[in-house]
C-alpha cells in the first residue's frame, strides 16, 4: 500500500492548529516541554492521519505504568 503523497506547508491546518494552540499554552505563561507535548503530539497525530497512518503516543519516561491513551507510531 502506498500512501498518498501530501505537502504540509506553514500554511496547512495542522501547522495553525498547532501554533494556535502554542499561542494559547504561551498566553497562560506555559512554556515548559512536557507542557507543550500534548500539542506537539497533537501535531503528529493529525500529520499522521494525512498520511493514513496511525499515531500513538510514548508512554512517559518517568517508569510509570502508560496511560490507556498511551501508543506508539504505527504504519499499515
Amino acid at each position: 500500500m502506498t500512501a498518498r503523497p501530501v505537502q504540509i506547508s506553514p500554511a496547512h491546518p495542522v501547522i495553525r492548529e498547532y501554533h494556535r494552540s502554542l499561542t494559547a499554552m504561551r498566553s497562560q505563561g506555559v512554556e515548559h516541554e512536557s507542557a507543550l507535548r500534548h500539542s506537539f503530539q497533537n501535531l503528529l497525530a493529525d500529520s499522521a492521519r494525512l498520511h493514513e497512518w496511525n499515531f500513538m503516543a510514548s508512554p512517559p519516561a518517568c517508569g510509570l505504568k502508560p496511560a490507556p491513551q498511551h501508543a506508539k507510531m504505527t504504519f499499515t
